[in-house]
């Protein structure tokens, strides 16, 4: 079982995969003329973000001031470990 410190390190890295991906996505799109915003660079975003305690609570509104952006992209993601294949999800 990983130790807290690499469960950390772990959530830090798949983070940073999929706020790129995200990105590299929205972009793509963007380039297709999907979208008629401009996206911030993630680099300044994160820099501008690490000037706080990543532990802190803010709202979006002052996401926004410290970013210096008019709306922010947010949300969560849960991954999970999948179901083994050996034995099917009993049926009720």
């Amino acid at each position: 079982m990983p130790s807290t410190e690499e469960l950390e390190a772990i959530m830090a890295d798949q983070t940073k995969i999929l706020q790129r991906a995200l990105y590299t996505r929205l972009l793509a799109k963007q380039e297709e003329g999907g979208y008629t915003v401009d996206f911030q660079d993630i680099d300044d975003t994160n820099i501008r973000l690490s000037r706080i305690d990543p532990h802190t609570l803010i709202s979006k509104e002052d996401t926004c001031a410290l970013l210096d952006v008019d709306a922010v992209v947010s949300g969560r993601v849960l991954l999970g470990k999948p179901w083994p294949c050996r034995s099917p999800i009993p049926a009720n």
